[in-house]
């Protein structure tokens, strides 16, 4: 069984731009922000649950795979790396640049 809770930190930094919420707190740990989504709050919310039985994923990924917070992934195209990344903003050194060379068989620096 995985344990999905540090997920739902990594979901809100990546949504909120900065820092993991309060680890201190052990209860409602769904965002305040205005900017973030009521199903990104909601995602947010169950997967920092605190107590694991009650943690959306305890039952496995379909759990969270199914949440409306992910509407609209095909996630097969996503195993099978089938979204085009073009429109994504570029950036010299990104992920993005380094996952893309790997994919090609080229090596590319880490630190320019």
């Amino acid at each position: 069984m995985s344990d999905w809770y540090i997920y739902g930190h990594y979901v809100y930094a990546a949504l909120n731009g900065h820092s993991v919420m309060d680890h201190a707190r052990k209860h409602d740990q769904e965002p305040k922000e205005k900017h973030i989504s009521k199903d990104a709050k909601d995602i947010i919310r169950k997967l920092t649950e605190f107590d694991p039985l009650k943690r959306l994923g305890i039952n496995g990924w379909s759990d969270i795979r199914d949440h409306p917070f992910f509407k609209g992934i095909d996630w097969e195209k996503v195993q099978n790396r089938e979204y085009d990344l073009s429109d994504l903003p570029q950036k010299k050194g990104s992920t993005k640049e380094k996952i893309k060379a790997e994919n090609e068989g080229k090596s590319m620096p880490l630190k320019e």
